[in-house]
């Protein structure tokens, strides 16, 4: 069994990929994260300059914050991050 988790760095997230792991190693299965940056909300975005460079930082954030939970809460379970950029709908459908 495999499971997908679509991560944004949002609460819910976050309890979805523990959830997602807790749901692996109890049927031994591995949890596939995915965190989509969505790269064409700057297209015509009116704001400041470095709009896209500090919510790449934050993007790098969840990223990390990720990796930490995978690495505290997920002894025992194979699960892998990925990062990619996009639509966040159609990224996580073709992925």
């Amino acid at each position: 069994m495999k499971i997908m988790v679509a991560y944004d760095g949002t609460l819910q997230a976050k309890e979805a990929l523990v959830y997602g792991m807790d749901k692996a190693r109890e049927k031994g299965g591995e949890v596939v994260a995915l965190h989509v940056f969505n790269n064409s909300m700057f297209i015509d975005y009116d704001a400041t300059v470095d709009a896209q460079g500090i919510a790449r930082a934050e993007a790098e954030q969840f990223i990390n914050e990720a990796k930490t939970i995978i690495r505290e809460k997920g002894k025992g379970v194979k699960a892998s991050l990925f990062s990619t950029e996009g639509n966040p709908t159609e990224e996580v459908i073709s992925f």
